[in-house]
């Protein structure tokens, strides 16, 4: 008896401790939305927020500025572009939700214009003079390559203009009202992503706090968790391989300076900051805090920090910086850095937290 007694205790503890020991190596059951949530509360709605508060005072210096046309005010329109342009370039790596609506992704900046799209758009707008063509219910509509920021920095960088070229006709002047034509659009497409993501009971934020349930939107919380990896992983993708690789060209001699990005206003390194800026801060909302891999947390911190020392070397514009063989090597570093954070990114972090990476957007550029 004592022996029956003695296998029965012993076969339960055996068959306990394998039922330990299975949970104890059981893959933890994912519960991502509270990282979703902070990333859409903390960086992406503020993000949106204040693209919103830099183009509606974009407008209003265009407005300033075409009332009275002066140097300063020139000057002061350029300086609104450029802040503004660096809250889109801070917020460009979210790609789906309300920013695919009616095309905003490329009304915002249509680049790279490969043929050349925004200024063979932009001159047959100013040659034809067509004023009802700028009408608030008919811009929208129209062409996307003259309806933001490219065209902008077009009309006001461009190495033939000047504030000059907006007082020739004083207040009656087409430059002047296709540049309040864009900032106006900018400023309405801002207001209108802060309402679809933020809005009410129907927004988008809504969309993803309820997607552990399921929804129209989404099946679960994960696919939140993937697509938002997804757009880490592809903004960096568009660094390396059109920010850099298109202007760098295979040598210095092939390089082709006009390829940067923002070339005009001399904002090109500027846009990749402000880029690797936001990444860094959707990382650390989003991804960090449930990545349970000490040595892979090391190195991303490690290289972002890298790139950022790599960033502060180079002295000139990006276009001016692929042309001296003295800043050329830096560029090259920088890029061989930001690479490696991208496959750090793509590759080992979507592994780490068991996320599909998805389809990359840019494969059809």
């Amino acid at each position: 008896m004592k022996n029956i007694i003695f296998i029965l205790c012993f076969s339960m503890g055996c068959l306990y401790s394998s039922a330990q020991a299975q949970n104890d190596t059981a893959p933890e059951k994912k519960n991502t939305s509270q990282w979703n949530n902070a990333i859409v509360d903390k960086h992406i709605i503020p993000a949106y927020k204040a693209l919103e508060t830099s183009t509606q005072q974009l407008k209003q210096s265009s407005e300033d500025f075409c009332k009275k046309p002066d140097k300063q005010g020139f000057i002061q329109l350029q300086s609104a572009f450029i802040n503004s342009l660096a809250k889109w370039q801070s917020i460009q790596h979210i790609r789906f939700g309300p920013i695919e609506n009616s095309l905003r992704d490329f009304r915002y900046q249509l680049w790279p214009d490969k043929r050349g799209k925004v200024n063979k758009h932009l001159n047959k707008l100013l040659i034809a003079k067509d004023s009802k063509a700028l009408q608030g219910d008919k811009f929208p509509h129209g062409s996307i390559a003259i309806q933001g920021f490219s065209a902008l920095e077009m009309l006001l960088f461009n190495k033939d203009s000047s504030f000059q070229d907006f007082v020739t006709q004083g207040n009656s002047n087409y430059r002047c009202d296709v540049a309040l034509a864009i900032t106006n659009n900018l400023s309405r497409m801002s207001t209108g992503l802060v309402t679809d993501w933020a809005g009410d009971n129907n927004s988008f934020r809504n969309a993803i706090a309820t997607a552990e349930q399921g929804n129209s939107y989404f099946e679960n919380e994960l696919e939140v968790s993937s697509n938002l990896l997804n757009n880490l992983s592809t903004q960096l993708i568009l660094i390396v391989d059109y920010k850099l690789d298109r202007p760098l060209g295979k040598n210095i001699r092939k390089s082709i300076a006009k390829r940067a990005e923002s070339w005009r206003s001399r904002q090109s390194l500027s846009n990749i900051n402000n880029n690797l800026v936001a990444l860094k801060a959707l990382y650390e909302t989003g991804f960090k805090p449930w990545l349970k891999n000490t040595q892979l947390k090391q190195q991303i911190d490690t290289s972002f920090a890298e790139i950022h020392t790599t960033m502060d070397n180079i002295n000139k514009p990006l276009y001016e910086a692929v042309k001296d063989p003295s800043l050329r090597p830096v560029v090259l570093e920088l890029r061989r850095k930001i690479a490696k954070l991208k496959q750090l990114c793509s590759v080992k972090l979507p592994a780490a937290l068991d996320l599909p990476l998805g389809f990359n957007s840019l494969d059809g550029d």
